[in-house]
């Protein structure tokens, strides 16, 4: 029996061709952790702390410009809750693309986004949400990525 080497060399190249590609679009440059800062019985703050990989950045909730999608935060209203106030964001960097002539608004290592509330339960309840960012980088940017939260609060309650 006869093989064909170059057949079967060809073969394992292809799929592990196709493997990389896979990979790579399973890269997320952004690691994100969820945390709630209760201050009191009535007060708390929840934080989304995302982790940006070097030549990376995420848009800001205020970009507006032609290139990239500003993070969205959307948090489910509740009867548990109430908002105190708008999301917040530190300053953003600020970079004006020479193509578009518009103002870039990003973040990049790292970025704290913050709620703050007032608890109007007294009892554990949760807060779910999603936050939806791109990824970008000098290459391009990624579709945009969707991550679902639920936050804990009152979980010491009874």
């Amino acid at each position: 029996m006869k093989i064909n080497l170059n057949k079967h060399l060809l073969f394992v190249l292809f799929f592990a061709l196709i493997f990389n590609v896979a990979n790579a679009q399973f890269t997320d440059p952004v690691h994100c952790s969820f945390i709630v800062d209760q201050k009191n019985a009535t007060t708390a703050t929840l934080n989304i702390k995302c982790k940006i990989d070097d030549k990376w950045h995420i848009f800001a909730l205020a970009h507006k410009g032609e290139i990239g999608l500003p993070t969205v935060i959307t948090i489910e209203k509740s009867d548990d809750f109430e908002f105190d106030g708008e999301l917040t964001e530190p300053k953003p960097l600020e970079e004006l693309d020479a193509i578009t002539k518009t103002t870039l608004k990003y973040f990049s290592k790292e970025v704290t986004f913050g709620q703050k509330i007032k608890i109007v339960n007294t009892k554990p309840f949760k807060i779910k949400g999603i936050l939806t960012y791109q990824s970008c980088n000098d290459d391009g940017c990624l579709a945009p990525n969707d991550v679902d939260f639920i936050l804990e609060l009152n979980k010491d309650s009874k």
